[in-house]
């Protein structure tokens, strides 16, 4: 039900500020990601990430003008990534760890609130973005011997992170064309109980297709 919610409310704000929008946009693509921990693995703590390969797909609204000058844009995104991981932790009692591989399908809110025209047809953006889990498959166990899956509130449903992406765009009448570079980076936790705190980092190759409405 909350993911549900967390849906209606998107599509919302997309119906709200489309008018206001200059291109709407569809952006399919192909991502590499992994999960990470900024922490050094020393002492009883240890910890190993293995990338998977996934994909994407995008709607968006850009140049959004909030004046005559500032710009921003919006784009409401399904996710597919995922990777393993195995994390280690404990004290002179003994240590834990977790091992295991998950593959995740998210939808996530991007906001663009800087951007810039490097020259005239090269584009970088900076933003945030917003993820809600709609679902995901796992596998794997703690200490060897409890499932993952039988833990509650392992994978968490809500987290965010720091959007950037780089594109130069081909105009064909009021068509745009646009292949571009994305980069996610993860700054709050995607599990809640594991031996690290696990967050996660994308990269993606997308092009974006999109329509000139003013």
């Amino acid at each position: 039900m909350s993911n549900m919610r967390t849906i209606l409310t998107i599509i919302g704000l997309l119906i709200a500020v489309e008018c206001s929008a200059q291109t709407l946009a569809v952006s399919p693509g192909v991502s590499y990601g992994r999960f990470y921990d900024t922490r050094r693995a020393e002492g009883h703590f240890d910890k190993e990430y293995n990338p998977q390969f996934g994909y994407s797909f995008g709607i968006e609204m850009k140049d959004i003008a909030l004046d005559t000058v500032i710009k921003v844009g919006f784009a409401v995104t399904y996710q597919n990534y995922g990777g393993d991981f195995y994390t280690r932790n404990g004290g002179q009692g003994g240590s834990a760890y977790d091992e295991g591989e998950i593959t995740k399908d998210i939808l996530g809110l991007e906001f663009y609130p800087i951007n810039f025209r490097l020259i005239k047809k090269l584009r970088l953006s900076l933003g945030v973005s917003l993820n809600a889990l709609l679902n995901y498959k796992m596998s794997g166990n703690h200490n060897g011997t409890t499932e993952l899956n039988d833990i509650d509130g392992l994978v968490k449903p809500y987290y965010w992170g720091l959007n950037s992406c780089v594109g130069y765009e081909f105009e064909i009448g009021k068509i745009i064309i646009e292949p571009r570079y994305n980069f996610y980076v993860g700054l709050s936790k995607e599990f809640d109980k594991l031996q690290a705190e696990t967050k996660s980092m994308r990269q993606s190759i997308q092009l974006s297709i999109g329509y000139k409405i003013k």
